[in-house]
């Protein structure tokens, strides 16, 4: 025979759903709807934040990644520049074919991808423009000159520019020194000596179509065997800049791989978030529209890059939260609300049945008090005794006659043993069905006898035999049989 901790968790369940059923399950039904319908909520609620947990997550995991993925792409350039710098270094002139052989065997293009291009600008001063412009046209630039016009006390002017394409050679000649965004990023390169990235600038490359914010990375060449330990040294000693310029959006997708994530993000060349200092909008041209700003998730980072603050701000998109994690709070949801309404039905059909049942067995039992009423009124207006028997052969009920005839008030014949009754012990009978039996002797109180033919009959009251003796006194019959 199994155990409770052995029935199956259904069985134990509809077990206990009977036993709660003893009560009016009307109120218990709604409560256990109240309750249930709580724990779908909660269920709801804590699936869901589990799904922005985990979006949260991987939205935190996404930006890490990006972030580490603009420095270690910046770190690359940084070597590319440095390159260009040892290049410079280790000969006494660099010629144009050599500077084009370098960027070519580099592949900087290809394992760079983002970088607009690999450069030298050189520092001329204003006694040596003339020549120096002489000297570059002699190379088959008869138009070449600096750019812009003017009287400088120094001058830069881009020489060196691969890939020498027709959006580079928009540069060719340029003073970058001229410009003020450019000039305080190379004197600031001269001062330490390291890579320099400069503030927002609009490269002289652009043309009228598809106008990027761009913005460039320098590295200064200073004259060999001159001192350079301080800043004051390093200005006068330097003749030149290995320097990239940087197309933001063609950069940005570069590392990203992708033009349309699941997160936009804006890169801002200052700690402030202003439309002056914005560099780079994820969003832009591929939105019509502004975004509303309802983003799931917001963060905003700050990177402090080659001598410049940049500020990332990163929002997810809509869709970030896939439709199938959704689906799965709402499935939970679903579920829970069919379960509630399935209890609710099950246990407001168990009450229903209990109390249809309460119902017939109170109109059984006062058919069976009426039926119990007119057996007793037939019972206790007989001429002949009626007795009846428990299983133990004890009088329950003697009906007016028995107590005439054997003498006894009601109170002493409730309870009294057969065998006070009648001379032969009724036990000694068979109660396998209805019997008569003749010549048998009944005892009245005072002990007298008389003979007395009964008939007996027998049925279960539920829960034990009940047998029904009617007692027929028999001796004045006798008597006239004996005349």
């Amino acid at each position: 025979m199994m155990n409770s901790t052995s029935q199956p968790l259904l069985g134990r369940t509809i077990n206990l759903l009977r036993d709660f059923a003893v009560i009016r399950s009307s109120a218990l039904a709604w409560c256990i709807l109240a309750i249930s319908l709580t724990v779908t909520a909660i269920a709801w609620f804590l699936s869901s934040q589990y799904i922005r947990d985990r979006a949260s997550d991987r939205f935190l995991f996404r930006v890490s990644e990006m972030e580490v993925s603009i420095e270690q792409r910046m770190l690359e350039y940084e070597q590319v520049l440095r390159g260009g710098v040892g290049l410079m270094e280790a000969s006494n002139n660099v010629s144009r074919a050599e500077w084009r052989t370098y960027f070519e065997n580099s592949r900087f293009q290809e394992y760079y991808p983002g970088i607009q291009g690999v450069g030298f600008s050189q520092v001329v001063d204003a006694e040596a423009k003339d020549a120096f412009v002489q000297s570059v046209r002699a190379e088959g630039f008869p138009d070449f000159d600096i750019r812009p016009a003017g009287e400088r006390d120094r001058y830069t002017a881009i020489v060196y520019l691969e890939p020498f394409d027709w959006r580079n050679q928009r540069a060719f000649g340029f003073d970058m020194y001229s410009e003020e965004t450019r000039r305080a990023a190379m004197d600031a390169a001269i001062a330490s000596g390291d890579p320099t990235i400069s503030g927002v600038v609009t490269l002289v490359q652009e043309t009228e179509d598809d106008v990027q914010r761009g913005f460039l990375l320098y590295l200064p060449v200073f004259e060999r065997g001159q001192p350079v330990e301080t800043s004051e040294q390093r200005m006068a000693a330097v003749t030149g800049f290995v320097y990239a310029p940087f197309r933001s959006r063609d950069l940005m997708i570069g590392i990203r791989k992708s033009n349309l994530p699941d997160i936009e993000f804006k890169v801002y060349d200052s700690v402030d978030l202003t439309e002056d200092a914005l560099l780079y909008d994820s969003s832009q041209p591929f939105l019509a529209e502004p975004k509303t700003g309802d983003a799931d998730f917001v963060l905003t980072k700050r990177l402090h890059l080659r001598g410049r603050d940049w500020t990332i701000h990163f929002e997810s998109q809509p869709d970030f939260i896939s439709g199938g994690e959704s689906a799965i709070s709402l499935a939970v949801a679903f579920v829970g609300l069919l379960v509630d309404v399935l209890l609710f039905l099950i246990i407001g059909s168990i009450g229903r049945q209990q109390r249809h049942a309460e119902t017939l067995a109170e109109q059984m039992t006062s058919e069976f008090r009426k039926a119990q009423k007119q057996f007793q009124a037939v019972c206790d207006t007989a001429h002949d005794p009626i007795v009846l028997l428990d299983q133990s052969k004890k009088v329950v009920y003697g009906n007016p006659a028995t107590m005439d005839a054997f003498g006894f008030t009601g109170s002493e014949l409730i309870g009294t043993s057969a065998n006070r009754l009648f001379e032969r012990s009724l036990l000694e009978m068979e109660p396998l069905s209805s019997t008569t039996h003749d010549e048998l002797l009944c005892v009245r109180k005072d002990g007298a006898t008389f003979p007395a033919r009964i008939s007996t009959s027998y049925w279960h009251d539920g829960e034990q035999q009940i047998a029904a003796i009617i007692i027929r006194d028999v001796t004045e019959q006798k008597r006239a049989d004996t005349l």
